[in-house]
């Protein structure tokens, strides 16, 4: 869904309060989905919902490649010394480097968003850090099954 998708869905909300409020409301109401309206048309406007759609792509993009490294340090044995963890820690550092260079353009849920993808390749970071330091990865924690009680015998 894109951002002209989302100001369309703003514009008619807008509107239909607009309805359901008081005459005084009504107008200012009116009055702001016009303008959201207008704004729908602007050059600038459209232009900066599609780089905000082009940021949120490429981050779509980096998290689906930063998920698969974490498949793979989760369930590939990685030496050091291997070509395998060499080509996941470039292939690391390649999406951090791309993360770097994605905007923004002031709107929190873009900038939340790239926060989050980075919170994952710093986890994959560590999985790594800790192989390089240990030679072997993490031992994932042991949970424990509950003991099932053990049934009474009827009879004896």
């Amino acid at each position: 869904q894109t951002f002209q998708h989302y100001f369309i869905q703003i514009n008619l909300s807008m509107r239909m309060e607009a309805e359901e409020s008081s005459p005084e409301n009504d107008e200012e109401t009116v009055k702001l989905a016009d303008q959201i309206e207008k704004s729908l048309n602007d050059e600038e406007t459209v232009r900066l919902a599609e780089e905000i759609e082009k940021s949120l792509n490429e981050l779509a993009r980096i998290l689906e490649g930063i998920v698969e490294l974490d498949h793979t340090v989760k369930t590939t044995y990685l030496a050091v010394d291997s070509r395998e963890f060499r080509r996941v820690d470039e292939q690391l550092t390649q999406f951090l480097l791309q993360l770097d260079t994605v905007e923004s353009h002031g709107v929190e849920e873009v900038r939340q968003y790239r926060k989050d993808v980075v919170l994952k390749a710093q986890g994959v970071g560590r999985i790594l850090d800790h192989i390089r330091e240990n030679r072997y990865p993490p031992i994932q924690p042991y949970t424990a099954q509950p003991e099932r009680p053990v049934s009474k015998r009827r009879g004896r």
